[in-house]
This record gives C-alpha cells, structure tokens and sequence, in this order.
C-alpha cells in the first residue's frame, strides 16, 4: 500500500501562460502522479461552482500546495496566503524573477518582496532536471509528516477494532493488565506489591483468634474491596505520602461515583510510613471504556473542583494520621465510622490486630482482651486527593499512551 495515497496538492500558477503550462505538464504533474498524488488546477477541473467558492473549497480539502509566483499574478500570492494558514506551501519562480528587470514597470517579473524570504525553487524555460530533484525532495518533506500521522491513524485504526472484538470481560482484564504494568514500570521508588486485603483480613482458614474481628474491619476491607482488582502504590519522600491507585468499569454511574466516596473520605493505604509524614497526597485514575459526561462527576462528588491544567478533580482537606511511625505495625489504615474516626493495623506476623482512638490518642485494643494500652499521638496533615477520568477507552494503545503520561507527571511531581 502506497502510504501517500489519497494526498492532494493545490497547485496555483498563472495558466493559460506557455511557460508556467509547460513547467507544469512537464515537471510538477508528472512528479505528483508518480508520486501517487492527485494535482489540484482549478483550470482543469469541470465543475458548476463560482470559481472563487471552488478555490476556497480545493485549499481547504488539499493537504499540501504548490504556488508558483512566476508574473506575478495576485491571485497566486492570494491563495498561497489563505493556503498557508493551514498546510505546507511550496514556492517555484522562473529564475529571471529572483531580480528586477529595467523595464519591467510593474513588477510582474519579479517576486515581491514579502515572498523574497521564502525558499522558493527556481526554474528555467528548458528541461531542468535540477528543479525536478529539488521539487521531488521539497515534496517529500513536506508530505513526511502527513504520511507518518496516516501510518498512526491506520495504525490506531487497527488497535481499535482488534479491542473492540474483545468481549466485555477481556476488555476490562487487558485495561486492568495495561494499568498494573504502567504503574510497576514508571513509579520508581513505589512499593507496588499488589496485596489481597480481603484475604489478610479474612484469612482463608478461620481460627479462634479471628473471631473477635469487629464491624470498623469489616467496613474497612468493603472500602477497600471497591477498588479490587485496582491496585494501590504508595510511596514516602520529602515528607510527603504519595499514593496512585485506579479502578476499571465499564462505566461510572452517579451510585458508583458516591461508593466511591466512601472510601476517599479516609486513605485505604498504609498511613504509617517511614520519614514521619507532614502531607498526604492521592492520585486515583477512573478508567472507563464508555464516556462518562463531566456534570456526572461534579453531580456525585460537588467537593472536588476542576484543575483545567492538569485535567484532574481535586480536594483539599486534613487527616489525622499517627504523629510518628508505630513500631510492630506492618500497616496502619484509617477509617470512619460516622463521626468517630478509626485506626486498622496490621502486625508483621499477620496477626490481626486493631485499635481505636480517644481523641488524639492511639491505644491499642486485643482481639480477644478487653485491655487498653497507649501507644502515641495523631497529628492532622494536610490531604489532597487528585481524580483523573480516563473514560471512552478505544484501544489498549491508546489506554497506554494517555495514563503513562499521567503516571509520569506524578512521578515529576514526585522528584
């Protein structure tokens, strides 16, 4: 498959000239043709229109022209300029007009000064095999960039209609493995260790020391369990605790968006990081492969404003977090239950574990022991939450493209 193919140029020139017909039967038609191009000249084009309608509508359809100012005719210089504004212009000149002639009163045998600039090919009345190489190879960098953008288009093309064949279920499999990747890949520094909450709060075999797990962390793991099979990364530097976290649905409608809510009212990553943390920092990424209107989000989440720059749905609150890391926590999760605010945390043996607050005081509580113990104190820090929709999801290629450069802003932001 030829990739010009289907390319159209706009050639404007004085017709009806012998010089400039024979310039164009001989060298630009020919070229254009063998280039597998189709030449534009109005002249020769049978139509009903008023020619200036015609002309306006072949520059707007061409995607490239040819303007040849040999005499000097205004309507030459006209179309160049309105053809300019949007596709490349390649300018040719007899070459006795590159200076002014004696007795040429009214300029027409000379380029006028504000095309003198441009790097236009000369030509000369006889077979001039020089202007036909630098014609070709003006051509070819000027088509180069439409020809790659149709190799991407067919390219896209291809990825979309092989996504499309997918069934729902795989369509959402090859998003959620898509996103997973990315986020192993571009988040340096990360700890991307998918981990099965559910089953480390449930744990598969259900011995005594489980029964005493209460309502606050069953609540937490059906938090939790809205972003499965999402994944969660976080990390902690300059003090400030970053996580990046998505969801894939077919769509988001207002029920999901207020589910949603549930769980972004306290973070469902481990608040208890090293480097004593002074900001926590969440980025989410709703990926849907329908189109989910803008005035949807704002309707279920209103405390969120748009971030035009960054295209992004933030919020800027507090969290009460531990005020220095808690010695024989693996981790440490947060949650509400109405007003009272509740700490979650895992012990590095798996035992589970689980502790209430009393105002700005963390004490611990055993699953099976009515004891308290204090362990420290909360500090509150600021929060922000960041949501970025990525919704009408075509193609894998495209899902690739789109959420790896958002993963590496946040990985500028990081550093």
């Amino acid at each position: 498959m030829r990739t010009n193919a289907g390319l159209h140029c706009f050639v404007a020139m004085a017709f009806g000239r012998k010089e400039t017909d024979y310039i164009y039967d001989r060298f630009i038609e020919p070229l254009l043709r063998k280039k597998n191009i189709t030449p534009v000249r109005v002249d020769r084009i049978e139509h009903l229109d008023d020619i200036n309608n015609r002309i306006i509508s072949e520059l707007e359809r061409c995607d490239f022209a040819i303007a040849d100012l040999t005499f000097a005719r205004p309507s030459v210089y006209y179309e160049a300029g309105y053809a300019q504004r949007s596709v490349p212009v390649i300018y040719t000149s007899r070459r006795d007009h590159f200076h002014p002639k004696p007795k040429d009163r009214f300029g027409n045998f000379k380029i006028h000064f504000d095309l003198q600039m441009k790097n236009i090919i000369p030509w000369s009345d006889k077979s001039d095999k020089n202007f036909i190489r630098r014609l070709d190879r003006r051509i070819n960098f000027a088509i180069r960039p439409m020809i790659r953008a149709k190799q991407i288009h067919a390219s896209e093309s291809r990825d979309i209609i092989r996504f499309q064949k997918l069934s729902l279920v795989d369509k959402i499999d090859r998003t959620n493995t898509i996103c997973c990747r990315l986020v192993k890949a571009k988040l340096d520094g990360f700890s991307t260790e998918r981990k099965d909450l559910n089953k480390r709060f449930y744990p598969p075999i259900t011995t005594d020391e489980f029964y005493g797990i209460d309502d606050f962390r069953r609540a937490l793991v059906n938090e939790i369990n809205i972003l499965n099979p999402g994944w969660l990364a976080w990390g902690s530097s300059s003090g400030t605790t970053r996580a990046v976290m998505f969801r894939v649905a077919q769509s988001f409608g207002i029920r999901d968006l207020r589910q949603l809510e549930t769980w972004i009212s306290t973070p469902v990553y481990d608040i208890n990081p090293r480097g004593h943390p002074k900001r926590l920092v969440e980025h989410l990424a709703l990926c849907s492969l329908c189109k989910i209107p803008f005035s949807r989000f704002q309707s279920a989440m209103p405390a969120f404003s748009f971030d035009g720059s960054r295209e992004e749905f933030v919020w800027a609150t507090s969290q009460k977090i531990p005020s220095k890391r808690m010695p024989g926590f693996k981790e440490v999760y947060a949650m509400r239950n109405g007003s009272n605010f509740v700490l979650l945390g895992l012990v590095p043996g798996k035992r589970l574990k689980g502790f209430n607050t009393e105002g700005r005081r963390i004490v611990y509580r055993g699953v099976h022991s009515g004891k308290t113990k204090l362990i420290g104190y909360l500090k509150e820090v600021p929060r922000e939450i960041h949501v970025r929709l990525f919704d009408d999801i075509k193609s894998d290629k495209y899902l690739e493209n789109i959420f790896s450069k958002w993963l590496e802003n946040i990985e500028t932001t990081c550093t």
